[in-house]
């Protein structure tokens, strides 16, 4: 006789498609999130890079030592209100696609930044031109410091805030927005040039970057966490 095999019956086939798209629905945003972390994880360590390259480039092209040795470094001194070799810097070693003028829309989105733990949120203006890169990412370029910062070894003189898609989403600081500082010896610091850490290195708070609209902090978590961006 010949054996007669079953076949599944079409409430079995739904119950186990129910349960695939289950287990799919559970499992596919935690990927997907874990994916885009990743991403932008690789994406602001690149543009970190790229920058440090770029006064890297400056120095070698001027035949200086340091940054600080540099013709763009006399607009981060605190007496020069020029910023014409910052923008320079820019133009000469980035590919630029879209330049705005200081405070204007365009480059970053319009709508507020929101913060991780989405307590607050806030609109952003960059204080002198903002670029969007031929990589989508918009960048800020600005100085803060003042005289007393100016004395102190290491202090960072380039503020350099950065979205790494540009107007696209989700415009939340830590995520695709961040900021880092290039001090005078033409290094990547990821700390506030107002902090002062008398008492030693200072150590990056990771709730400080979930609840910062401009990321503040967030690099410092990164870099202390091998860029893996679980925060």
């Amino acid at each position: 006789m010949m054996n007669k095999k079953s076949a599944f019956t079409l409430t079995e086939v739904l119950v186990t498609l129910s349960i695939i798209g289950v287990v799919s629905a559970l499992t596919v945003p935690t990927l997907m999130n874990q994916y885009q972390k990743k991403t932008q994880s690789v994406q602001i360590r690149k543009s970190i890079n790229d920058f440090v390259s770029a006064i890297d480039m400056l120095i070698t092209e001027e035949g200086k030592t340091s940054f600080k040795a540099t013709s763009v470094f006399t607009d981060v001194l605190p007496d020069n209100t020029s910023v014409d070799g910052i923008q320079n810097l820019i133009a000469q070693h980035f590919k630029i696609i879209k330049t705005c003028d200081a405070k204007a829309a365009g480059c970053f989105a319009s709508e507020k930044y929101r913060t991780i733990d989405n307590t607050s949120s806030e609109t952003f203006q960059c204080e002198e031109k903002a670029y969007v890169l031929a990589n989508s990412a918009a960048i800020c370029v600005s100085k803060k410091v003042n005289s007393a910062q100016a004395q102190v070894v290491g202090r960072p003189y380039l503020v350099i805030q950065i979205d790494i898609n540009g107007i696209e989403k989700p415009n939340m600081g830590g995520r695709d927005m961040f900021n880092f500082y290039i001090n005078k010896e033409g290094e990547f610091d990821w700390n506030n040039p107002s902090t002062m850490c008398m008492n030693g290195p200072c150590t990056p708070s990771s709730s400080t970057c979930k609840t910062s609209s401009i990321g503040n902090n967030c690099i410092g978590v990164l870099s202390e966490n091998n860029w893996i961006m679980d925060y």
